[in-house]
This record gives C-alpha cells, structure tokens and sequence, in this order.
C-alpha cells in the first residue's frame, strides 16, 4: 500500500517552487548561489554556473554535444531522470536555465528524426515534456526540497483591440506556458537591476498585468535576491498564518 492518510490540522511546511526569470546578466544564477553549499544542486543546461566559480555547489552539466545524434533525446530523457533521483540528497535544487533546457529537448527530438532543424510539431512536444519535468521535480517539495526554476525572458505581444498591442513580460518559454506558468509555482518572480543604483531586487508584484509574477505567501512587491532569507521569509509568514485563529 503506497497511500498515506493524514490530518488536515497536519500544519507541516514543505519545501518551495520557484521560478525565476529575468533577461541575460540580470543576477539570476548569483542570486540562486546564496543558497547554501553543500546543501544545493544545480542542473546546469546553459554553463551558468560558471559565475558562480568562488563556490563550491555541486553541479550536473547538461552539455549540448552529448545530445546530437539519433539517440540524443533519450539519453537527455535518461539523464534527466537520473538527476532527479540525485536530487533527494540535497535542501535545494537549481535548474538553470529551464529555457534552455526547453530547447535541448527540442533540438534533441528533432536530431533523433535525423533532421537539423525542429519543426512545430517538435516545439509542441518539446512543450508537452517541459511541464512533466516541471512536475516532476515540483513534486520534490512535499519531501521537503525547495525547487528553484530559473528561465531567460521573452517580450510577449498580445492585441487588445485594433488598435493597441499589451505587452506582457514573461519567462521565455512556447508562448502557451509563458502566460499560463505562474500557477504552476509557489513564487515567480522576475529579477531586475536598477541602472543607476546597481541594486537587484526580485518583482513578485503582477497586479498591473505588465510582468508574470505571483506569491502565495505575503511578500512585498519587492524583495531582496537572497534566496535562504526569502524562503525563511516564506515559511515563517505560513507558520503565521496557520497559527491565527481561524
């Protein structure tokens, strides 16, 4: 019996989802190496962690060259898999960058068909793929692992009417996930860099329907790219509000 029947008083926090997005350089991989070392693993598809050479995180590259070739997607298939099971060891995942990953998958089904390009119908199954592996590895959190999606971003262009275009900013993925993805995450945020200042700081605010950005826990429009303080931050308003009177 593999079912498990518990209480609905049972107040137990699990770990965090996250997705991360932002344009080239933005701190989005610096700010994924606050995270703790020895306790994060991070699931390299774009060499990003190079940035992060005065750590010590463990890391698993996802390198392009190994996935050429007609046997390419099921090895990537393979290795993903194997990844995950690795996963288990470790407070927090890194998957950096979940964009790029996107386009392995693609690029990889399109060379096992032997062909050098993708077709459309290799973009909506590579679509289809990136959303299990997004469950897949958000289901981690209910073993108590904080998943951090980290993703490049896109300008999507929407028509409201005739006359005027909305534009949205997004994480870049297929336009379809780019707009529907922030009910799949406990946070998405993207990050910015202020010009003049040189601060980074992490939007959770999408109330004007401009940015992709969401919070289940009671943050500011605002906050800081220190990833083990927000996630502490998290938990600590859920305890909160478990504890309130109901």
């Amino acid at each position: 019996m593999t079912i498990k029947i518990t209480k609905t008083n049972n107040t137990s926090i699990d770990g965090i989802s996250m997705l991360l997005y932002g344009v080239s350089n933005s701190g989005k991989t610096h700010a994924a190496g606050t995270l703790p070392e020895g306790e994060t693993l991070f699931l390299d598809s774009e060499k990003s962690t190079t940035t992060l050479h005065k750590k010590s995180h463990d890391v698993i590259h996802f390198n392009y060259r190994t996935y050429q070739g007609k046997d390419g997607f099921s090895l990537l298939r393979d290795d993903i898999f194997s990844a995950w099971q690795e996963c288990i060891k470790y407070q927090n995942i890194v998957i950096d960058t979940l964009s790029e990953l996107e386009s392995l998958l693609v690029m990889s089904m399109a060379g096992e068909m032997g062909m050098d390009f993708p077709r459309l119908k290799e973009y909506g199954q590579g679509a289809i793929y990136i959303r299990k592996i997004i469950r897949l590895f958000r289901a981690l959190t209910l073993k108590g692992i904080n998943i951090i999606f980290v993703a490049n971003e896109r300008i999507i262009e929407k028509a409201r009417d005739q006359n005027k275009t909305k534009v949205i900013v997004a994480p870049e993925f297929t336009q379809s996930l780019a707009v529907s993805c922030a009910k799949m995450f406990d946070l998405v945020g993207r990050i910015q860099l202020n010009p003049n200042t040189g601060v980074r700081k992490i939007r959770f605010d999408g109330s004007d329907s401009t940015f992709i950005a969401r919070s289940r826990f009671s943050l500011g429009p605002f906050e800081d790219p220190d990833l083990p303080t927000l996630f502490k931050k998290c938990k600590d308003r859920e305890e909160e509000k478990d504890a309130t009177p109901k």
